[in-house]
């Protein structure tokens, strides 16, 4: 008995970081440049090679920097140059990402199409997937507009205006939403897509 009540004030006196690292999501696979993982205390932490990532946290990057992350559920996603990603919740039945802003690449996971939620900018755009191991890309322009494109399975576009989709089964591979405007599908890859501010893309 003394000694579970003795464990039991040790977990309790372990600091909000060594708890976090039983909670976490994903870890990061590869990183450059200034990359860092924002937890949700304020705490900044490089991003460098298997470093953890967890519910609540926030991954940022610099004009140099890139992050890629392997998920729990097998996903797999890169975060370019200025841009940042809020991961609200990662769950193998509910995710819900937010790209706050830049661009971000991401190959799914097994989780559940109807539980994956990304939004994007203001939170005014959602991304929908419509299968597993959806690949697909995002980028949210500074004027905010945003373009986007789907490799394989399909994606939605959502916002207040209406919808589109666009994918390998749909009529058009890539979309495009004007600040103001419903997202629209085009045949063309946008410039912002084909050409990249990062290198790594």
């Amino acid at each position: 008995m003394k000694n579970l009540i003795l464990i039991s004030v040790l977990l309790l006196a372990l600091p909000a970081s060594a708890q976090d690292t039983a909670q976490a999501v994903g870890r990061v696979t590869s990183a450059q440049g200034g990359a860092e993982v924002v937890k949700s205390d304020g705490e900044r932490i490089q991003a460098l090679r298997r470093v953890e990532v967890s519910e609540a946290d926030t991954l940022e990057t610099d004009q140099n920097g890139f992050i890629q992350v392997r998920f729990s559920d097998g996903a797999l996603l890169l975060l370019g140059c200025n841009s940042s990603l809020k991961i609200h919740q990662y769950q193998t039945d509910d995710v819900e990402l937010h790209l706050l802003r830049g661009r971000m690449r991401t190959i799914t996971g097994m989780t559940d199409p109807e539980r994956y939620r990304l939004s994007v900018g203001a939170g005014n755009t959602h991304i929908l997937i419509t299968a597993p191991e959806t690949d697909f890309e995002v980028v949210e322009e500074p004027q905010g507009s945003l373009s986007s494109g789907a490799y394989t399975g399909s994606i939605e576009i959502h916002n207040s205006l209406g919808s589109v989709a666009v994918g390998v089964e749909e009529n058009f591979s890539f979309s495009r939403l004007e600040n103001g405007q419903p997202p629209i599908g085009v045949a063309i890859m946008p410039n912002s897509i084909k050409e990249p501010a990062c290198e790594i893309f």
